[in-house]
């Protein structure tokens, strides 16, 4: 590991927050018909879960399930995988220099 980097790691974007809910459609009519983000594909998981845009941030909705965080709690059970609680997740330069610090 090299020595951390001296200065702020300077984050360019905020990428996408994830957020456990516990009714999808219902939060999808308020990303969409209120907040007028546009719905985008999601990959497949192992989970229920809704993608919507809105410039260049995402909000990511999963369905709360055995392996994921309370619906509106940050903490995580100890089963969560990753991804599976909620999270803000950030675009930096350097990833590594990042995680270094």
């Amino acid at each position: 590991m090299t020595a951390p980097a001296a200065g702020p790691i300077g984050v360019t974007t905020l990428d996408h927050v994830t957020l456990v809910v516990t009714d999808l459609e219902r939060s999808a009519g308020f990303y969409v018909d209120l907040l007028g983000m546009r719905r985008v594909e999601r990959p497949v998981f192992g989970f229920p879960g809704l993608w919507f845009q809105a410039g260049n941030t995402q909000i990511h909705l999963l369905l709360q399930h055995e392996n994921s965080s309370p619906a509106g709690l940050p903490d995580a059970p100890p089963q969560a995988g990753p991804g599976r609680v909620f999270h803000y997740a950030f675009e930096v330069p350097d990833f590594q220099a990042a995680a270094d610090q």
